[in-house]
């Protein structure tokens, strides 16, 4: 939406994306928005206030992510084919081409059906100035500028999950992660 005058001009979007992952029970979902306000109540002042944000959230993101040997997708890259997903009683095949409790990998539908990765971002900007030209060759103009980025996730892989060359059950594990940046700044220009 965009609003103009000779003394003003305004706008105003927002945007939502809902992307299904290419692997089951993934997914990626953003909502933006940005505002931008200009003025010009006279020939001497010049005014502006632009604002811009987004959140996003993110489930099994780390699917194709990770460390080697830790990502689903190198995982089944690497595991026999001819293994089943699924025993004969409908329960998760959860030590894939596991021999002796070694060499095996975990099952990989299992992991996206029931291990739980999720992320969560922040990111907010804004610019203010003002500019003043009491002459045409002298103007002093002022900036005011922040930014704040804000990270979270959250990772639960159960007991009955197996790991790389380790059978389950093995410990369950757990881990919640924050990361939290701001800057800001201010800069004066005399010309």
């Amino acid at each position: 939406m965009t609003n103009g005058s000779e003394k003003s001009s305004s706008y105003l979007s927002m945007g939502y994306l809902n992307q299904q992952g290419a692997l089951i029970n993934t997914d990626f979902n953003r909502v933006t928005a940005r505002a931008n306000l200009d003025g010009r109540p006279n020939k001497i002042i010049d005014f502006g206030l632009h604002l811009a944000g987004a959140y996003s959230w993110a489930k099994n993101s780390d699917a194709i992510g990770g460390f080697y040997m830790n990502n689903i997708v190198d995982q089944a890259l690497l595991m026999d084919p001819r293994e089943p997903v699924y025993n004969a009683d409908g329960s998760y095949n959860n030590y894939i081409g596991g021999d002796n409790k070694i060499f095996g990998f975990p099952n990989p539908v299992q992991r996206l059906m029931e291990e739980q990765h999720k992320q969560y971002k922040t990111n907010l900007t804004a610019n203010a100035y003002i500019e003043i030209k009491p002459s045409q060759n002298f103007s002093f103009r002022t900036n005011l500028n922040g930014m704040f980025d804000g990270t979270r996730e959250h990772n639960f892989t159960p007991s009955d999950i197996a790991g790389v060359n380790n059978a389950p059950p093995r410990l369950a594990s757990g881990s919640e992660y924050f990361y939290n940046n701001m800057n800001y700044g201010m800069d004066n220009l005399l010309t």
